[in-house]
């Protein structure tokens, strides 16, 4: 039996991982993964929230490790759940990085989104 994890079960909640074990195969595998390898991944995740008829928009504050200090970062989330309204497709969401609040990031993000939006104020 691998040191990583317990037996397989059909429940992935009861799926109990030795954390020094799984952080170390982890940084391996990111290791392993590149940009380049992802974006095909990345488009496709962003292409299914932005073709849905409605999407909930917020944005939050992150902690951003800089020279001698932390600044705030913005992180940008767009999801897509139409299981409310009985919709077929899966839901998703896309998360967008960026250095401030500005108002260009989610006028770039959603340049091509022609759906309803949800958002907080």
């Amino acid at each position: 039996m691998a040191a990583a994890c317990r037996p397989p079960s059909s429940d992935p909640a009861k799926v109990q991982f030795f954390r020094p074990t799984a952080t170390a195969r982890s940084s391996r595998s990111a290791a392993l993964f590149d940009m380049q390898t992802l974006m095909p991944l990345v488009d496709a995740i962003q292409s299914h929230v932005f073709a849905a008829e409605r999407i909930h928009a917020d944005d939050t504050t992150v902690p951003v490790l800089a020279k001698g200090k932390t600044r705030t970062g913005r992180l940008w989330t767009y999801v897509r759940d139409d299981r409310p309204f009985a919709g077929p497709d899966p839901p998703a969401a896309v998360f967008f990085y960026s250095s401030d609040r500005g108002g260009a990031h989610p006028e770039q993000h959603l340049a091509g989104y022609a759906g309803l939006m949800q958002a907080d104020a």
